[in-house]
């Protein structure tokens, strides 16, 4: 891994439909935002979460939400999502969450690009040697494991790909929380295997992973750059999965992913 470059990991990295006026739109929400922020308890870091395509994510489903003809046309000629929206109680669903989820989502879009711009104004941070020891070990043993059994699975191989080209001590957090969720989820087709099998490796992962992000974002306390992330995403989490129950009362044939589902779809 490397140990003094100055890294731009997939935590932080402009996504590739990520747009300028979105990200300027976002930072004067942010602004609004931080005495909110700031009241907010410490969030920890989603694993495994891409949070750019989070943001995204959650923009197009508000898009979804006034696009039109994608209900049935009513004697008002509205055929979009919001005038079915509308129709429904207020005890039963909150509708402010619309514009909170696009809201938030630009906010977070603006909130990854000043974490790494704090980042990039100084070198990596340094782990502790046994944490780093720790992490890369059961990194190894999860990755010999995977491959071997689901190397060419082809739902699980594209995912293994992408870990092992990894680079750096924050894609290294991401590796380990991708690699446990992969492990739990697979593990009957695992378990047999006497040589790079081991219980407790998903839940270790997932520790690793934590104590890894802390180290490098200046651990949960605190209200810096990095530290807004997470809690401006779980503001958007919660407007989207309010957004989301909306929009399953009113269309429940169709499929509504979580954030996180949506975010971890290419």
């Amino acid at each position: 891994m490397p140990g003094n470059e100055v890294e731009l990991p997939e935590l932080f990295a402009p996504e590739l439909d990520e747009r300028e006026d979105d990200v300027r739109a976002g930072q004067a929400i942010l602004d609004e935002l931080v005495p909110t922020l700031a009241a907010l308890p410490p969030s920890p870091f989603p694993a495994g979460v891409p949070l750019g395509r989070a943001a995204l994510a959650a923009l197009r489903r508000v898009e979804q939400v006034d696009a039109p003809g994608l209900r049935a046309p009513a004697d008002d000629a509205d055929t979009t999502l919001r005038a079915d929206l509308a129709l429904l109680p207020a005890r039963l669903w909150r509708a402010d969450c619309v514009e909170d989820t696009r809201r938030y989502a630009l906010a977070l879009l603006a909130a990854r690009r000043q974490a790494a711009t704090a980042r990039a104004g100084q070198s990596a941070a340094a782990l502790p040697v046994a944490l780093l020891a720790a992490a890369t070990e059961v990194r190894g043993r999860m990755m010999a494991l995977l491959s071997y059994h689901l190397g060419d699975d082809a739902a699980v191989g594209p995912t293994l790909r992408s870990i092992a080209a990894g680079a750096g001590h924050l894609d290294l957090a991401d590796d380990l929380a991708r690699l446990a969720g992969l492990h739990a989820a697979h593990d009957a087709a695992l378990r047999d295997d006497r040589r790079h099998y081991r219980a407790d490796d998903a839940s270790r992962a997932r520790q690793l992973a934590t104590q890894i992000t802390r180290a490098l974002t200046g651990g949960p306390a605190g209200d810096d750059a990095p530290a807004r992330v997470p809690k401006v995403f779980a503001l958007l989490e919660a407007a989207h999965e309010e957004l989301t129950r909306g929009l399953r009362f009113v269309q429940p044939g169709m499929a509504w992913p979580t954030l996180r589902g949506a975010a971890r779809r290419r």
